[in-house]
């Protein structure tokens, strides 16, 4: 797209059509598609005038140690006599299109997409919705190229009227927001050159979309202020043992579940702030550690939550989870030992199981390991040193796989003697 296509266009025209021609382009977080459409934002703006007038205003960052070197889209519209900017920011990734089903093939099209809803008897607000033409279609049409669109439209708009513009004008448009954030953090480099240079930067404004509270509200919401998020992670160990003496063991995944049933959206466990929304955790993954099937009971399982941070730090938000977690596993400790002297009454079994859990933090878990002679910092070292890529999400698990191995083989070795 050209700015000489969408010239004679009013301003909702052209976020329209803008919004539809980056839906056109598919750009799943991960694949080259992010690079395509940061490029044609680029080519679109280059093609107005103002950016053919002055190219120097309009640039990209390519990501460091990025394998498909993705961008950052940077246009500033510069207004005489002030250092005054606000900054207009949105991302270009979306997540994939596999939940479509067979609708993936069109998941880019608004128009087919509409086409097929207005005839969408499974759902019929959604038909509703597409037969009276003020709905669009398609993936990231609200996550967020809507958004995407606004920006490049607001920032097309004053370089028309240049007059009305109160100061300078900075729209960025970021890569990798669905899973690291990577295209805003490395973003911050260029605008901490900006503020260097002299630009007072006086707000951002970021155009993600917004939606109902509930049925019926057709409130439009601006968010104000920043929160924090932090990925709230449960390395959990049980005692694994056949399915034929289950409780003889400990069920990691028993553990996983009391933990998420004491966590996962529970308010009490939030911060109060007055006249603010604030959200509770909740979890973003739970799974068992098996790779196949067998008749051991699970000896590990893995469980995170995202937990939103507002006024309270993250050591505190952690000893608060900490404190719920032990309450959790209070419980099943609780409930094995019933269950266990029960069983072993029916049964006439006299062994002495210990079903005691014990709860720390990673650092704690460090401590305990240097009290058993590991030097743990060169061991995390190590790990590092030979681990290559990995996702930021799995690497705690990870590294504590590679400790317990490192443990288990010291066992064994003491054991030999």
């Amino acid at each position: 797209m050209k700015f000489e296509t969408i010239e004679a266009y009013s301003l909702p025209e052209r976020i329209e059509a803008i919004a539809k021609y980056l839906v056109s382009i598919l750009s799943v977080n991960g694949t080259a598609g992010e690079v395509k459409l940061a490029d044609a934002i680029y080519e679109l703006l280059h093609s107005a005038p103002y950016f053919k007038a002055h190219p120097e205003d309009l640039w990209q960052q390519v990501l460091e140690n990025d394998s498909l070197r993705r961008k950052n889209n940077f246009a500033l519209l510069k207004k005489t006599g002030t250092t005054k900017t606000v900054i207009l920011h949105s991302h270009m990734d979306t997540v994939g299109i596999e939940d479509y089903g067979p609708l993936k093939t069109i998941a880019n099209d608004p128009d087919a997409l509409l086409d097929f809803f207005k005839y969408y008897d499974d759902d019929l607000v959604v038909k509703e919705h597409a037969k009276s033409g003020d709905w669009l279609f398609g993936r990231g049409i609200l996550d967020m190229k809507s958004g995407d669109a606004v920006n490049i439209a607001t920032l097309l708009y004053y370089m028309e009227h240049m007059d009305e513009l109160p100061c300078n004008l900075l729209v960025m448009t970021n890569c990798v927001e669905e899973n690291d954030h990577t295209g805003a953090i490395q973003a911050s480099s260029e605008l901490l050159r900006l503020r260097k240079a002299g630009y007072d930067f006086k707000v951002a404004i970021n155009t993600d979309f917004i939606s109902p509270s509930y049925d019926g509200d057709d409130k439009k919401y601006i968010y104000t202020g920043a929160a924090g998020k932090m990925l709230t992670c449960f390395y959990i160990k049980g005692r694994e043992t056949h399915v034929g003496s289950c409780l003889m063991g400990i069920d990691a995944t028993m553990i996983s579940s009391a933990i998420n049933l004491k966590i996962n959206t529970n308010l009490d466990l939030v911060e109060k702030i007055d006249n603010e929304d604030i959200l509770p955790s909740s979890v973003l993954l739970q799974r068992d550690c098996k790779d196949f099937y067998n008749v051991q009971t699970n000896k590990r399982a893995n469980l995170y939550f995202n937990t939103f941070l507002y006024e309270k730090s993250a050591d505190t938000i952690l000893h608060t989870l900490m404190e719920a977690s032990r309450e959790a596993v209070h419980e099943v400790s609780r409930h094995y030992k019933e269950r266990f002297k029960i069983y072993s009454e029916r049964s006439h079994i006299h062994s002495q199981i210990s079903h005691d859990i014990t709860v720390m933090t990673f650092l704690q878990y460090l401590d305990v390991l240097e009290k058993k002679g590991f030097d743990s910092q060169a061991l995390i070292r190590e790990f590092f040193e030979t681990i290559g890529d990995f996702d930021k999400r799995e690497v705690g698990f990870d590294l504590i796989d590679y400790l317990e191995e490192k443990h288990s083989q010291m066992k064994q070795k003491w054991s030999s003697f």
